[in-house]
């Protein structure tokens, strides 16, 4: 199921948000284009996405993310992924992390998911009331384990090739927080976002919020990811 920016579209199915966008209230913090919600989804769903991806990296039905190169030593990564020199050098560092589909995988979580995000993006759109006209739509949630040491930190964003030039936004929620680093820095903002669970956060796809997510120093780290698209009218 996919969902939409409020009245966006109706060839899209809408999903129920999990809380009326009339009880939002101020539970949503905004800053540069960037929209948080501390906490927002509870941590025992949080805590269910986890152990569904745990059952599934068991059986071995986990597929690699793409990856440039092996990952050097924990040490060399670090240094490369704190020194701004060759940071924009997008094959410098390759990535360690495990990815699955939730949306293909459990539509029921996914759905859950998706009802969570209904109510961020809602509340997104009444702060940026100029996407109110343009149809939004996400259909994946992908999920990422991070393991200490591993992950992709070399800054990018998010519309950077031909294929995803009609990602609009940019959607995450952080599922942990008992791990060390990870955070989500902003360059030009020049601001880091710690990850807490539950925590969702949504930001422009573009070249204006390049970003990274930092090294997990110790630990591991855990999100669902995706993307919400503008649709042709």
């Amino acid at each position: 199921m996919a969902i939409t920016a409020a009245g966006a579209s109706n060839y899209c199915e809408m999903v129920t948000p999990i809380i009326p966008m009339n009880l939002m209230g101020d539970k949503g913090k905004f800053d540069d284009f960037i929209g948080v919600w501390d906490n927002f989804v509870p941590p025992a769903f949080c805590n269910d996405l986890i152990t569904f991806f745990e059952t599934w990296q068991k059986q071995a039905l986990i597929t690699n993310s793409e990856r440039d190169m092996p990952l050097s030593n924990a040490y060399d990564l670090e240094q490369h992924a704190m020194n701004g020199g060759n940071q924009f050098k997008t094959r410098k560092l390759g990535r360690n992390d495990l990815g699955c589909m939730i949306d293909t995988m459990n539509g029921h979580l996914a759905s859950q998911v998706n009802q969570y995000l209904q109510s961020t993006l809602n509340h997104y759109c009444t702060e940026y009331d100029s996407l109110g006209s343009v149809p939004l739509t996400s259909w994946h949630v992908k999920m990422q384990q991070t393991p200490e040491g591993g992950g992709y930190h070399v800054f990018h964003h998010e519309d950077g090739s031909y294929n995803e030039s009609n990602r609009t936004a940019t959607w995450m929620i952080y599922l942990n927080e008992d791990f060390e680093g990870g955070e989500t820095e902003f360059f030009y903002q020049k601001r880091r976002i710690k990850p807490t669970t539950g925590t969702v956060v949504i930001w422009p796809a573009g070249y204006t919020h390049t970003h990274r997510g930092n090294l997990v120093l110790k630990g591991t780290k855990y999100i669902v990811t995706g993307w919400f698209y503008q649709q042709p009218v």
